[in-house]
């Protein structure tokens, strides 16, 4: 049985400039349009001998790094979910509420299948992902993504693979709640 651990990127700060909005900025990395650099970087307490997956995304690149990984793989199967953020709320109500009406926003456009990335395209780079860990050659794969496609993954996974054909499930998942977001799932 192989253990997956799915790790998000660490601390950073999505504006291009010091006067964009974070709501602007969190747009801009939401399309792809950004590629925001880490917060902090730091030196990793010990290197890694296995073969990491990692998102494309310069912060999952330099998280990965930072944790001590040597050998990467980047595969764009681990990149974040695209999505609009103007089309799920405006800048007010980011403001009002935050990113708790983000992900319930988020959710809800993934039920109705509108977001940017189809369901059937998620589903295909989970489905290739799981493929893909499956034909690594150890028993523990680290896999730095982000939290929408990490979640999701993670729903796909608890759901016995259905959550596809019954989206309504995602509502119902509680790891959209958890305080630890070094998610850990172990699938066969």
């Amino acid at each position: 049985m192989k253990k997956i651990h799915l790790i998000k990127p660490l601390r950073y700060i999505p504006r291009s400039s010091k006067t964009q909005s974070l709501y602007d900025g969190f747009h801009q990395v939401a399309l792809r349009l950004y590629d925001p650099d880490l917060l902090v970087h730091r030196d990793p307490t010990q290197k890694s001998t296995q073969i990491a997956l990692c998102s494309t995304s310069l912060r999952a690149i330099q998280t990965a790094k930072s944790s001590g990984e040597v050998k990467l793989r980047n595969t764009e199967l681990l990149n974040e979910i695209t999505f609009d953020l103007t089309k799920l709320l405006s800048k007010k109500e980011y403001g009002l509420f935050g990113s708790t009406l983000v992900r319930d926003r988020f959710i809800e456009a993934f039920i109705s299948d509108s977001l940017i990335e189809s369901r059937d395209d998620i589903k295909f780079r989970i489905t290739e992902l799981i493929t893909l860990i499956k034909e690594l050659d150890q028993e523990v794969v680290n896999c730095y993504s982000h939290s929408f496609f990490m979640k999701v993954t993670e729903a796909y996974i608890s759901s016995d693979c259905s959550l596809f054909e019954n989206p309504i499930i995602l509502r119902n998942i509680q790891i959209w709640y958890r305080s630890n977001f070094k998610d850990i799932m172990e699938k066969t």
